[in-house]
């Protein structure tokens, strides 16, 4: 990149390849919970969020699929869309639909949100604006993208800004003892609702100095990310340090920590800043490897000659649309983030928050801010059968409220366990109480496998300080219980 408005459109293309396997994957775990958390027999049925939405404005497709059939066929077209994506098929469509498909599959249960969703809803966003197709594309290849390999847009100024405001209040609203003390990494590993068994063996033989050493170290990466994502000077230098940093901070994330897309996401993300020295290295070392036929023109100014960037109203109206969308993210980002002063917040102007409500891609950054959690907890279901028989329908063993961690149950699972001790949320557990009574119905269960009673309870532990090492649970709270309806 020679500026903060362009970028090489080789980078683009592989960027795409790399977020299209995120949809995908994201896709696919979804599947085996379709019943639970998409059907309307499910925990949260489409008629039950929608006579009681847990947020507003918003909207989701997937309220018209309820049934496990149903549900399929939405999968299957979430599917096509993605692999077009993926594959760069009619991109300027797929990534319209691609964005509108993954709005609809993050808003129909919001209880499965996290900060990966966010960003991805945000990257889908700033790269609508974007020639995605343009390289390392099947329209490449036929010949449908055409233009230069120097794309210049305010897109690219918002993906740089939004990377660097994303790193700048992630550093600066982790001011809490635990920062400061250096043992937020300690107590991360010892959430066993997120850890990973790399994790469970790291914390079991964790010396004193590497929680300071990763906890100072992340603060250092956050806290310079920003400048070296916008450095004023032409070299490129500053940019690869970021993207060789950032690359070892969030494949440290994903090693040891289910947070589901984020850290996939924001390796994608972070990738885009990569200069174009080493994208054009890059490219070199690839076309001889895969083919140069869907990698698109390698000339730049062979490709400026015969395709120059397009200029007139449509290029106009792309670019007021990136802009109103800037100033809805700053908006978002001084009013969302806890802190900035009161008087440096503007008002809301609900017009520019309207395509962040919808799709989601809000701008509170505040991962493990401003402290490290020192608590832990899980949900844990004391069911009776109908043969008598004592089962956790979440796990298919028998209820122990002091299962060993690792859990292991993942992000999804998580985070839904989480939202369900939220008092706001009462409103939904008659819901579940119904899943839990239909619970012998779904996988071809026998009739013998009927709830008959359940108790729902909350467990809540205590992570162990800096030189222990044994979890201790603190309390338990009943969330609902009974036979069901």
């Amino acid at each position: 990149m020679r500026g903060l408005d362009r970028i090489d459109v080789r980078l683009l293309g592989l960027v795409r390849l790399w977020f299209g396997l995120i949809l995908l994957g994201d896709l696919l775990r979804r599947l085996p919970f379709l019943d639970l958390f998409y059907s309307d027999r499910g925990a949260l049925p489409s008629h039950g969020h929608l006579f009681a939405p847990s947020f507003w404005p918003g909207f989701s497709l997937l309220h018209a699929f309820n049934t496990r059939g149903e549900l399929l066929v939405a999968w299957g077209l979430l599917g096509g869309i993605y692999t077009a994506y993926l594959l760069g098929y009619r991109t300027r469509l797929a990534q319209v639909l691609a964005l509108l498909g993954y709005t609809s599959l993050n808003n129909r249960n919001l209880f499965l949100e996290n900060t990966g969703a966010m960003t991805l809803a945000l990257v889908l966003t700033w790269t609508l604006f974007l020639p995605m197709g343009r390289a390392w594309s099947v329209d490449a290849a036929l010949g449908r993208e055409r233009g230069p390999l120097l794309h210049r847009s305010w897109a690219v100024t918002a993906i740089l800004v939004q990377i660097a405001v994303c790193y700048l209040f992630n550093t600066i609203q982790k001011n809490g003892a635990t920062w400061s003390r250096g043992e937020t990494v300690h107590w991360v590993l010892w959430q066993n609702r997120i850890a990973t068994p790399v994790a469970a063996w790291i914390r079991a033989h964790e010396p004193r100095w590497l929680s300071p050493l990763l906890t100072w170290g992340t603060l250092v990466i956050e806290g310079i990310a920003p400048l070296l994502v916008l450095w004023p000077g032409r070299s490129y230098r500053p940019r690869a340090l970021h993207v060789a940093l950032t690359t070892m901070l969030h494949g440290a994330i994903a090693l040891l920590f289910f947070l589901g897309v984020f850290p996939w996401v924001m390796l994608g993300l972070n990738a885009l800043v990569l200069p174009r020295p080493l994208v054009e290295r890059l490219d070199r070392w690839l076309r001889p490897r895969i083919g140069g036929r869907w990698a698109g023109p390698d000339s730049e100014q062979d490709a400026e000659q015969r395709w120059p960037e397009p200029r007139g109203p449509l290029r106009l109206l792309r670019e007021g649309a990136v802009i109103f969308l800037m100033l809805g993210a700053t908006q978002m980002a001084l009013r969302g983030n806890w802190i900035v002063p009161e008087r440096w917040r503007p008002p809301t102007v609900a017009a520019l928050e309207v395509v962040a409500a919808y799709t989601r891609g809000h701008q509170t950054w505040s991962l493990f801010a401003p402290d490290a959690p020192q608590e832990d907890g899980t949900v844990v279901v004391e069911a009776i059968t109908e043969e008598g028989r004592r089962i956790d329908p979440f796990t298919g063993r028998e209820p122990d409220l002091d299962p060993p961690g690792p859990w292991g149950y993942g992000q999804l699972w998580c985070d839904f366990f989480f939202h369900l001790k939220r008092p706001e949320v009462r409103r939904y557990h008659r819901h579940l109480a119904g899943y839990l009574h239909r619970w012998h119905e779904h996988g071809g269960r026998s009739p013998r496998d009927r709830i008959v009673s359940f108790q729902v309870w909350w467990v809540s532990y205590r992570s162990p300080a800096p030189g222990e090492s044994r979890q201790v649970r603190t309390g338990q709270r009943l969330l609902l219980e009974g036979p069901g309806s």
